[in-house]
């Protein structure tokens, strides 16, 4: 970390285990709401999962006219928006939206967001991965309302700022030629490496990687 700290200008926040343990989706968002709440007005924030690698400069996306930005996939799937990458910019309204968001997490009282949960039987997931997923789908889905009630425009920027091709299934190898394709010819601006698209780092696709864990690609989340 401290290299990273000095190379790369990147402050880190070490968390203890137990905000994430069976809760790392929830454990996200209250650090996103955290930061959202901290930073000053008209600054701009990216929420990145940990599992990307950038081609180019994501902040290119705050050129577009937005509030909140979302990235819808490029293909059609249950989920439209994938979490791994979301654009803020910050105001008071930013702010209160997230107090909303955060509320959500613990206690789910918005018609839609329960309706969307309670349909993909999403209360086995507990805290962790679907908190996340559902939330910025639904918002998404009512960008009417989250206009309405909290004065921010929800908008697209794209699946270029969160790659992420398909890969349940039999679609898993079908995604990795996507991947290597758009990291050779650097068409798009950020590659989400999700599910089993990690294994590409380590099999030498990316010649500038700079994580690479000793562990491997199915393990370095383990405890040591």
């Amino acid at each position: 970390m401290t290299r990273w700290t000095h190379d790369y200008g990147v402050a880190w926040v070490v968390l203890p285990k137990s905000a994430m343990e069976n809760r790392r989706a929830a454990c996200k968002i209250e650090c996103v709401s955290s930061l959202v709440e901290q930073v000053e007005i008209g600054h701009n924030v990216i929420s990145a999962d940990a599992d990307l690698y950038f081609l180019k400069d994501p902040f290119t996306a705050f050129e577009y006219e937005f509030d909140l930005g979302l990235t819808t996939r490029g293909y059609k799937y249950h989920y439209p928006i994938n979490a791994g990458v979301i654009f803020h910019k910050i105001s008071p309204e930013m702010k209160d939206l997230y107090s909303f968001i955060r509320s959500q997490v613990l206690d789910p009282t918005w018609p839609e967001y329960v309706a969307y949960k309670q349909h993909w039987g999403h209360k086995r997931f507990g805290l962790d991965w679907a908190v996340g997923q559902d939330l910025y789908n639904v918002i998404w889905l009512h960008q009417k309302f989250i206009l309405e009630n909290f004065s921010i425009e929800v908008r697209d920027v794209g699946p270029d700022y969160n790659f992420c091709p398909h890969t349940d299934g039999m679609f898993i190898e079908e995604g990795k030629e996507k991947v290597v394709e758009a990291y050779k010819q650097k068409s798009v601006s950020v590659i989400h490496l999700k599910s089993k698209l990690k294994d590409l780092v380590y099999e030498d696709v990316f010649d500038d990687a700079i994580t690479i864990h000793e562990r491997g690609p199915r393990n370095w989340m383990k405890n040591e």
